[in-house]
């Protein structure tokens, strides 16, 4: 009979040979958001069917009108009024997927010298430490396995596990938290059968597609509307130059994007409290922030509100304690995103997108988004488009692979400014 330390013990050692593989985003629970102090009522362009009301088949025709046919907007229009349910290959998510300059055929004519189509430590150009980041399965070689990420709704076993392990939903776990599963799980036992863990762990489909509970059509196309599912701008393209902007941090303190380029590689996180992927992901953004702090700059930049309370509303945040309306004001935007820096338990600055939402448009940040720039200020690596694509240890491999190979930065560094 196991003890309760064995327990934990076996499941700790499985969890952490899972965790390397991959972090899967979670819906995620974080401390109660300042109530803010006024209720704003949504008009009535929702409905609890598929068809469309006569207000929605408006929003959508002035969609149809202001989105180009073929652009990434568009694409998501288009996907919306079918009837698909924004999976990783619906809409924009099937066009706004990751690029790097790190693709494996460009690093083996890089580094494989004696062309046996993979990197091994000896022919990698940085250190142990480094090497052990890019090789993710641990194989002492870097190949395609490597460098291939998969986007997931979450549903899968390891991500059943973590989120019921998570109980915090920062992207990390504690003892406390297997202690916790435990004592749910055993009571006053000192054992708990297969099954009984089973059922715990690992739900039946019908409870999976009930937590799930999918939008209809009209809440994703007010989402749309409002730009609050994602920006219908896709954002500056690969090996394109950085957009210059200027913001203020939760702090006061105003941030200048340039004024960080040509010493270090910038790292650029967008992000927001309601969405649930980002804040599951805290947990891994503070433990590369911690790695890199020294070799790269990172910054982050609070955007719109994917899933106000005044928009398409998660059941997940609700049990979760995350109630937030989307802010009207700068003012209210700081003070959801100070709850959120919080969250990150990180020493990143957190700026603060203007209510016109300048910068998360230009750089297409939410939901959530990732950027890479090198130290001339141009685009090493950016993620797709939040949820499906947003990646923190993909960007972390871009970064190493940059710190790396990167030439001395050129002298000069030139930005496009936001107009």
């Amino acid at each position: 009979m196991k003890t309760r330390q064995q327990w934990l013990t076996a499941m700790i050692g499985s969890l952490a040979t899972l965790m390397p593989s991959a972090l899967v985003a979670q819906e995620s629970r974080s401390p109660q958001v300042p109530n803010q102090a006024r209720e704003r009522t949504l008009a009535a362009v929702t409905s609890e069917g598929d068809s469309l009301t006569e207000e929605q088949e408006s929003i959508a025709a002035d969609l149809q009108r202001r989105l180009p046919v073929g652009s990434e907007g568009r694409l998501m229009l288009d996907a919306i009024l079918s009837g698909e349910r924004m999976g990783p290959n619906d809409g924009w998510f099937a066009v706004a997927q990751p690029r790097t300059r790190f693709e494996l055929a460009e690093l083996l004519e890089r580094y494989d010298s004696n062309d046996d189509r993979v990197i091994d430590a000896d022919e990698f150009p940085g250190d142990a430490g480094d090497f052990s980041i890019v090789d993710r399965n641990g194989d002492r070689v870097v190949n395609e396995a490597d460098l291939a990420w998969e986007a997931t709704r979450g549903s899968n076993e390891f991500g059943q596990l973590l989120s019921r392990l998570d109980t915090e939903r920062d992207g990390t776990i504690t003892h406390e938290e297997f202690e916790q599963l435990w004592t749910e799980l055993s009571g006053k036992n000192e054992q708990v059968s297969a099954e009984e863990l089973r059922r715990v762990l690992f739900p039946a489909e019908r409870v999976q597609r009930e937590r799930r509970r999918e939008p209809s059509r009209g809440t994703l196309l007010l989402g749309l509307a409002r730009q609050e599912i994602g920006s219908w701008n896709p954002g500056p393209e690969l090996n394109d130059e950085a957009i210059d902007f200027e913001l203020a941090t939760i702090d006061g303190e105003r941030i200048r994007l340039s004024d960080h380029l040509g010493d270090k590689p910038v790292v650029l996180i967008f992000g927001n409290y309601t969405c649930g992927p980002f804040r599951g992901q805290a947990g891994n953004l503070h433990q590369i922030h911690e790695r890199f702090k020294d070799r790269a700059t990172f910054l982050m930049v609070y955007v719109r509100e994917a899933h106000p309370e005044d928009g398409w509303k998660l059941p997940s945040n609700a049990l979760n304690e995350v109630a937030v309306l989307q802010p009207t004001n700068f003012g209210e935007r700081r003070e959801v995103a100070e709850v959120c820096h919080r969250h990150f338990h990180a020493e990143i600055p957190m700026m603060v997108d203007s209510i016109d939402d300048e910068v998360g448009h230009a750089y297409s940040g939410g939901p959530a988004r990732l950027y890479l720039l090198d130290r001339d200020g141009t685009i090493a690596f950016k993620s797709g488009r939040g949820p499906h694509y947003f990646f923190p240890s993909q960007l972390e491999s871009a970064l190493v692979w940059l710190l790396n190979s990167q030439e001395p930065a050129r002298g000069a560094v030139g930005v496009e400014g936001l107009e």
